[in-house]
Formats: structure tokens, C-alpha cells, sequence
């Protein structure tokens, strides 16, 4: 995994915390926003990454990884949107990325 894309997962994971932990302090706090973008930002470069994976006949376990990445990093847009801030949810969800 390229080291672009672990830097937009381990902000995400470390916005989400943060939103989490401060849901008392700053319930306004724009960080579930900056961690959905950076999770976005993931999933492109994933994107680009799993194209350029396919052009170079890359092996199919190496795809089926990238293509899991990109799931989850949509799975956990998706956790965010529903979170009630009980659980660091994008962030649990993100933890599954290898």
C-alpha cells in the first residue's frame, strides 16, 4: 500500500478518535468532516491504485487486498454518516484494512 494512502487512513482513524473523545467538549468540532475527506482521499488513491494494478497484471491476491481496501474505506464513510458517537466507528472499521 502506498504511503499516501496510509497517511489519509491513519488521519482518518486519528480524526475519528478525536471526534469521539471530544464529543462532550466540542460537539460542533469539524473533525468528522476532515476525517470523511481524508477517507475519500483514501479511496482515490486506492482507486487509482487498483486501476494501475490491473493494467500491470498484478496478481489476483494483491487485487482482491485493494479491492477490500476500497470497500472499507467506503464502509467506513458510510459508518460516519450513521455515527451516534457511542463507538469510534469509521475508526473500528478502518482497523480492518491490512
Amino acid at each position: 500500500m502506498k504511503s499516501e494512502v496510509k497517511a489519509s487512513i491513519e488521519s482518518a482513524k486519528r480524526l475519528c478518535n478525536r471526534c469521539y473523545s471530544y464529543k462532550t467538549f466540542r460537539p460542533g468540532a469539524d473533525d468528522k468532516d476532515v476525517a470523511k475527506r481524508s477517507c475519500k482521499r483514501a479511496y482515490e488513491f486506492l482507486k487509482e491504485e487498483f486501476n494501475e494494478s490491473r493494467k500491470n497484471d498484478v496478481s489476483f491476491e494483491d487485487l482482491e487486498a485493494t479491492k477490500r481496501a476500497k470497500t472499507l474505506c467506503l464502509d467506513a464513510i458510510d459508518a460516519c454518516d450513521a455515527c451516534t458517537k457511542e463507538r469510534p466507528q469509521m475508526k473500528d472499521t478502518l482497523l480492518k484494512i491490512r
